[in-house]
Parts: C-alpha cells; structure tokens; sequence
C-alpha cells in the first residue's frame, strides 16, 4: 500500500505542478474542468499523505513526465541538474579548459576525448588519449564522471581560476600534472580552406549563437574577394539555433524569406535574411542522412532562392522547431528550463519535409565504405561526394 501511495502522491504533485506551470505561462487550459479535478485531488493527498518526500525531486520528475508523455523525442524539460548542458550547447561557449572528456566503462578509466585548438587544455601539453586520474587532490574514474565534469569546469565567476589535473598518458611512468587557467572556451563549429583556383570549402559542424560569428571570420580568412566558388559542407550537421543560420544566410543571399514558422494556433511568421549578402559567388551544398532541421533550413533557403545547387543524399526530414522556456531563475539566472517543439517549419516554397527530408539535386550515394563511418573521418580522394562538388566547381569557373 505504502507504494501504491507514493506512486499516487507523484502523479498527484505531477498534475498540480502542471496546473501551477500553466498558470504562470497563462496557458489555454484556465478553467478547464480536469484542471479543478486534480487541484481537488492534490489537496487531498496534501492533507491527509503522512510519508517525508522530496519535493524537489517530485516537482522536477512531474514536469519531465508531463513532458515526457507528449511523446516528442525533441521536447524535454531541463531541471537545475542538467540545463547548463542545454545552455552550453545553445550558447555555443562554455567555462573550462578546453577538453571533451568520457567514461570507459569497461576499464573505468576518465578518458580526454578531444583537446580543442588555442585552449588552456592545449597550451598545457593536454592530448587526446590522456587518462585522468585526478582533480586536484580528488581521484577521479569513470563513477564518478559527472562529479569530475564538474569540478574541471567553472562559470563566469570562475574564469581564471585554476585546476589541477593529474594525468596519465601511456604507462605509469608517463603519469604528469598540471595546473590549468579556466577560461571562456568558444565552441569550434567552423572549419574550411581555400582549394585552388578560387574554389573555398567551407564545413558547419552545427549552429549555435557563435557559428555566424565563426563563419563571417572564415569568409574573412578565406578572402571573401578571391573566392570564386563556394562548397558548403553541411554534411552530419544535425542543426541548432535559427539566429546563427539566419545571420548565415544573410551573408550568402539577398534579402528574401529563408523559412515560414506555423504556430499552434494558426498563425505563422515569415524568417527573413538582414539583406546584407556578403558572398555573391556560385556554390553548392553537400547535405546527408545527419543533415538535420536548421541544415535543412539553410539547404532549402539556397535551393529554393536559386542560389545553389544541393549535392549528396536524402536528408534527415526534421521539419519542426523547438524554443527553450525559462522555467526557474535564482539571482536573475535560469536555472531550469523547458525546451518544446513549438512550430513547423516550411521551406521557402511552402514545402513541409518533416519525416520525408530534402532531396538533393544531384543525387551521390555515401561509398560503401564508409557507410556508418562519420564524413569527418573520410579520405578526401574517396570522398564522391565532395568529388561532384569539385567537378561542379570547376565546370563554373571555367
């Protein structure tokens, strides 16, 4: 009975924490009869339920079940725990030394994954492959990753303040420490080069809030002036932010509609480029399988504005977009947040690719093999794909 109970006293406190989200969100559902009916039933389990909860723990676990049974794989509710990941990864910049760091189950090891370039992790002598042994005085392994996570990174607050980190490369013999400045490490989403004979290859590994800024000083680095075709490598981008690939297809077309949001209730606004192109020089598009929503926004916005041709194969079909909704603050920060898929999206020509994806113009199978192999890790000179781009390169500049 004592479970029965607890188990009630969750769906209850569940249900109620819904009425009190709705209410602060001034949502649709006011006055709704079900609504009264569960007020009625949390009072009573309030009033007369005798067992000690948490209830941070049931409000937390109410609203990501609430979530959780709209059945959106891309909608979640982020508490306190788990929402500066999300943050992270919108912002694209984070507080730390510059390392990507995983678990090894099998071996229990805390292994360095990546050392990201021009980093404190990097200028320390950090490499990828690195075994972690401790944080500072406190040993670290793989059951205690989060907590190691953690006590590596910093905030704001942080920044310039140090760690140490005892680590291991190889063998014990080669086991060395090393004291770290925290610092505000921007994400690397952007990479490319000029080819030759004026053709410019640039890859968007995702958007966050920094990609446009990295992508703009790309075009600078490049010579925006010398580039007489452009390759762009969408290619496993599985999507990010709408302001980062707005701001980027501003640079590429003039002003025009990139994409039509349409909310629940019927209305629907039109996505618009600034108007100040930047690049005028023909290109294509190498697009996948992974890539995803704004990918697929950018890939659509160029095709259907008739500035670029789209290479490769079928891509993912994810024509809906989510919005990150502040659900808690402490000292004027958000501290949890919900993230809910809120409109669909169109492409320029009306067309709705949710599950069905885009279809390239000029269609190149992935070779086989590299099927299941990320693009990253493909040798150029087998690259098909990246190939037909070439060959369209140069047939334009001819």
């Amino acid at each position: 009975m004592k479970k029965y109970k607890t188990l009630v006293t969750i769906i209850a406190t569940f249900l109620v924490t819904s009425l009190m989200w709705v209410s602060v969100y001034n949502y649709m559902y006011a006055g709704d009869e079900n609504l009264r009916k569960i007020e009625t039933a949390y009072n009573i389990i309030k009033n007369n339920f005798v067992l000690d909860y948490d209830k941070n723990f049931v409000k937390d676990f109410t609203i990501a079940a609430m979530v959780e049974s709209l059945r959106d794989k891309y909608s979640a509710f982020y508490p306190k725990e788990y929402y500066e990941q999300l943050s992270n990864g919108i912002e694209g910049h984070y507080y730390g030394i510059g390392v990507t760091v995983s678990a090894d189950t099998k071996t229990g090891k805390l292994i360095v994954n990546d050392v990201q370039k021009d980093t404190p992790a990097g200028r320390a002598g950090i490499e990828a492959g690195d075994t972690i042994l401790k944080v500072g005085d406190t040993p670290v392994n793989a059951d205690n990753y989060q907590k190691a996570v953690d006590m590596i990174r910093g905030d704001e607050n942080g920044e310039g303040t140090k760690v140490g980190l005892t680590l291991l490369r190889g063998t014990t013999e080669n086991q060395y420490t090393v004291s770290v400045a925290r610092e505000k490490i921007i994400s690397s989403t952007v990479e490319g080069e000029m080819l030759e004979n004026g053709i410019a290859y640039i890859k968007i590994k995702k958007f966050d809030n920094e990609t446009s800024n990295e992508f703009a000083q790309k075009l600078l680095d490049i010579g925006v002036d010398n580039v007489k075709y452009l390759i762009l490598d969408l290619r496993d981008n599985g999507g990010g932010t709408i302001y980062s690939t707005r701001l980027i297809a501003s640079m590429l077309l003039p002003k025009c509609v990139i994409t039509q949001f349409k909310y629940k209730n019927g209305s629907s606004t039109d996505i618009k480029t600034t108007g100040k192109q930047v690049l005028t020089a023909p290109m294509c598009v190498l697009v996948n399988g992974g890539s995803a929503s704004a990918s697929e926004v950018l890939t659509s916005a160029l095709r259907d504005n008739k500035r670029a041709i789209v290479i490769g194969e079928q891509t993912f079909g994810k024509g809906i977009a989510q919005v990150t909704i502040p659900f808690e603050t402490e000292n004027g920060k958000t501290v949890s947040a919900l993230y809910l898929t809120y409109a669909h999206y169109l492409t320029p020509n009306g067309e709705d690719i949710h599950g069905k994806g885009l279809k390239p113009d000029i269609i190149v199978k992935t070779p086989e093999k590299y099927k299941n192999i990320e693009v990253s890790k493909w040798d150029r000179k087998e690259d098909t794909q990246f190939l037909k781009a070439m060959e369209k390169a140069k047939e334009s500049i001819k």
